[in-house]
């Protein structure tokens, strides 16, 4: 019995908090949660970077069709607004669709604040990311599809800053 409860708390301590959480969007996609990081300041201060997967993200390449032609073309069509530049889509009119909007503000205050410590220093800004695989942080993957978004934390709300 004893050896069982170690093997049980040892399948639980491999596993990281949240592993494998998928959560739907309020377009009707499917992210998973990916990890959180809090170690690297961000220009408006104390920053928490929340991670998501979603295999669905494509860019379109310089002929105008998907990549991915599994993908979904709604979703597709709503994502590709904007300029790829080293497999992270940048929209040049200063944000994601609306759509992209509504689902990051939307993990930003259902996923992330939740989250966020409530005693020492405070977070200035959360960052909302989604990209198309699991990516190192930090370390540039040019293949990889990625959408940024950053938020002010104000109570239970999150006040888009744009990139």
């Amino acid at each position: 019995m004893r050896l069982a409860r170690i093997a049980l708390c040892l399948v639980f301590a491999a596993a990281p908090a949240g592993a494998e959480e998928k959560i739907a969007l309020p377009s009707g996609r499917t992210v998973t949660y990916f990890e959180t990081v809090s170690a690297a300041t961000g220009p408006e201060g104390l920053t928490y970077r929340f991670r998501f997967v979603d295999p669905t993200l494509v860019r379109e390449d310089d002929g105008g069709s998907e990549e991915g032609q599994d993908a979904d073309p709604s979703i597709a069509d709503s994502q590709m607004e904007g300029e790829d530049q080293g497999g992270v889509i940048f929209n040049p009119e200063g944000g994601a669709d609306d759509a992209q909007l509504k689902d990051m503000t939307f993990l930003c205050e259902t996923f992330a604040l939740p989250r966020l410590p409530n005693i020492g220093p405070q977070a200035q800004q959360v960052i909302i990311s989604i990209a198309d695989r699991p990516v190192k942080f930090g370390e540039p993957d040019p293949d990889a599809v990625q959408v940024f978004e950053a938020f002010r934390p104000e109570g239970e709300s999150c006040v888009w800053e744009g990139f």
